[in-house]
């Protein structure tokens, strides 16, 4: 989280975004997010 924060700091918004998302998708159990997560994932890396 700190990273990313970093990174939004530094204006590296997307890449910043892109670890929030990686980590959310990593570490959680909610079934909302774990159904979705390829697509969470697909559409994290389109970001420009």
């Amino acid at each position: 989280m700190f990273l990313a924060l970093t990174l939004h700091l530094q204006g590296q918004h997307t890449q910043a975004f892109q670890t929030v998302i990686e980590t959310l998708c990593d570490t959680t159990d909610d079934p909302g997010l774990t159904t979705y997560q390829r697509a969470i994932r697909h559409a994290s890396g389109m970001l420009p």
